[in-house]
């Protein structure tokens, strides 16, 4: 049940957030429950023949939590190394279930092709959110164990592995920030303004803008594409991708706030970027969290030497692409940015590098990442190459499909207003022109305003398109 579809925006989204208030009425433990119950039904509606192995999973990981949060003093044969090992070895569980799920057929498909074997595929069904919920599952009990956290109710874990508008593509929660940070005021009426608008654009991104891009893509085929549409479709895509992720994570943010969390941002508007590294600071900005919590610094950080510090770097990277996906493309993917990010350390303090001037600092930087999405856009690193050797660099194809197929006046408008949505240069431009509007009751007039024919518009394009799922439900 995708964020953009017709059964979600005009059933469960209102049905829910109705129930959740209602029993808010009654008291905040209740509308706990009604919100893990929700979320519990939005799961199985994707995945009901996961749901029950995904019940005694949260059970087991409260229980095992439980168990590692004990002191001796308190837990008899629970010593401080049974704690240890208890903890490692829940750890490795997760870890393995993730790695069954997404990497099985792909390290069989690798050992067939390394050895010649003939070992036969399996028959899997990557659960929905399987990356996302193991992730929450390892900072769950690393925070637990680092006694960073204390673990709650049973419903507490529930909603924080489970809860709905997160589960499928994040943004990812530290545990131990859970019930504090993140949680508010949901009979605020600023926030629930603040969350229906967001959920409003976040549809908008996705189903008027990414969707678009989309349908373009699906008639650029790599036989018959001539050079300026090869490489145009570089940037098209990854407007696509950009705009249809921020789109569910703008959703999941407005719709975490109705129900009184305040989820973390997840886009800074990271194709504003100067350095990959700091597109790392802007993109995916949770999953950059996670990895930094339990991954980059307990390799030593930056506390280490220089030379451990840039590998520390690289293997960050290589997880990350990884985590992506089974494939090497993702490996491919994952390496590029590690050694452009291991650049960029080596010479963030150069006095000819500071020289360059920032807009060649841009271009270099949104460049790469634009080259870089292609690895999710193709499914194997022939494709890739295809692309810009064949069709890039050495064009030799019988083009059917050319710029003057798609370079129209919707093609522009909907370019513009994308530009407008990516960049942070755009920030500026428009609270310049509402800086020249004094009265603050006509600003809110007008936003509200077109807001509303941006929801007529959102659900207009929902109801009338073809079913477009979130890019990233396949991460």
């Amino acid at each position: 049940m995708s964020f953009n579809s017709v059964i979600f925006i005009f059933l469960f989204c209102p049905f829910s957030v109705a129930a959740y208030y209602i029993a808010l009425k009654i008291n905040s433990r209740a509308a706990d429950y009604v919100l893990a119950l929700f979320s519990l039904a939005f799961y199985g509606w994707a995945f009901f023949d996961y749901i029950f192995l995904l019940f005694a999973y949260i059970l087991v990981l409260h229980m095992v939590g439980k168990y590692i949060e004990k002191r001796d003093k308190e837990n008899g044969i629970f010593t401080n190394l049974g704690r240890k090992w208890i903890f490692i070895f829940f750890i490795v569980v997760a870890i393995g279930l993730l790695g069954y799920y997404k990497y099985s057929n792909f390290i069989i498909g690798s050992i067939n092709s390394l050895t010649g074997s003939s070992f036969a595929t399996l028959n899997i069904i990557v659960p929905l959110g399987i990356s996302y919920i193991t992730f929450s599952s390892i900072s769950f009990l690393v925070d637990v164990y680092r006694e960073d956290a204390s673990v709650n109710g049973l419903v507490d874990t529930f909603i924080y592995i489970l809860m709905f508008p997160k589960v499928a593509c994040g943004p990812i929660l530290l545990y131990k920030n859970f019930k504090n940070d993140f949680r508010i005021d949901p009979y605020n009426l600023d926030n629930m303004v603040a969350g229906i608008n967001r959920i409003i654009v976040g549809l908008a991104k996705k189903v008027i803008l990414a969707n678009y891009f989309g349908t373009i893509l699906t008639n650029m085929t790599l036989t018959g594409m001539d050079t300026v549409t090869g490489i145009a479709s570089i940037f098209i895509y990854s407007f696509q991708l950009y705009l249809d992720f921020s789109g569910y994570t703008d959703m999941a943010i407005g719709l975490g706030m109705l129900f009184g969390y305040k989820l973390p941002e997840n886009f800074i508007k990271p194709y504003s970027s100067k350095s990959i590294k700091e597109f790392w600071r802007r993109w995916h900005a949770s999953l950059g969290a996670w990895f930094k919590e339990y991954v980059y610094i307990p390799l030593g950080g930056s506390r280490v030497s220089k030379t451990r510090n840039l590998v520390n770097l690289m293997i960050v990277f290589a997880i990350t692409g990884i985590w992506h996906g089974a494939g090497v493309n993702y490996i491919i993917w994952g390496m590029m940015h590690g050694i452009c990010t291991v650049y960029d350390r080596l010479v963030e303090q150069n006095r000819i590098y500071k020289r360059i001037p920032n807009f060649i600092k841009w271009i270099c930087t949104f460049s790469v990442v634009c080259i870089g999405w292609q690895f999710f856009r193709y499914s194997t690193v022939a494709e890739f190459n295809t692309l810009i050797k064949d069709v890039i660099l050495f064009n030799d194809n019988n083009v059917t499909f050319t710029w003057i197929y798609y370079l129209n006046a919707k093609f522009i408008a909907i370019s513009i207003i994308s530009i407008l949505c990516s960049f942070s240069f755009t920030d500026n431009i428009i609270a310049a022109v509402l800086s020249r509007v004094n009265n603050d009751r006509l600003v809110l007039l007008i936003k509200q305003t077109l807001l509303i024919v941006l929801l007529a518009l959102g659900i207009i394009a929902t109801i009338s398109t073809t079913y477009s799922p979130f890019i990233y439900f396949r991460y």
